[in-house]
């Protein structure tokens, strides 16, 4: 008798478990850095929106330039897997904070991902060089691949 009640729980509880596992994002270590593209670079560690750490590189033009492009990867993915997407902004003169989405490479864990969360942390990322680096992102503009949206910031000083 009481298997008749534990079954349907049991199989309940077993169904939430499978979706919860099958919407984690696999989590991939960043294997290069921007030196492997032959582009020097400066690592940052910030508190996003949502209180998680966040990591981005900084990839500063060559050339003085108030636009930055804000790159960030799609699911499963991570900031080395976005450098030879970088490589062509940079060379076009743009400055690059490229970073890693929570969950993923060298940023925090912070629950299931979902795409409200990764743009939660590109609204993070914005506001950081908003805050950080005025002067080079008077213009953000993001992209991530495999997206038709993209979308632009204005500021700084």
């Amino acid at each position: 008798m009481i298997y008749l009640i534990l079954l349907p729980i049991l199989l309940v509880v077993g169904l939430i478990v499978a979706i919860h596992l099958s919407f984690k994002a696999p989590r991939f270590s960043n294997d290069v850095d921007p030196n492997n593209e032959g582009l020097d670079y400066q690592t940052y560690e910030f508190t996003g929106n949502q209180q998680s750490q966040l990591s981005a590189w900084w990839i500063p033009s060559i050339e003085s330039s108030n636009t930055t492009v804000l790159l960030i990867h799609g699911w499963g993915a991570n900031k080395s897997m976005m450098l030879p997407l970088a490589k062509p902004f940079h060379t076009a003169g743009y400055n690059l904070l490229v970073m890693d989405a929570h969950n993923h490479g060298d940023s925090q864990k912070r629950g299931l991902s979902t795409m409200p969360k990764f743009a939660e942390d590109v609204q993070s990322g914005a506001d950081w060089l908003m805050q950080n680096k005025p002067t080079e992102s008077q213009t953000v503009n993001c992209s991530r691949p495999l997206s038709r949206r993209s979308r632009s910031f204005t500021g700084g000083g």
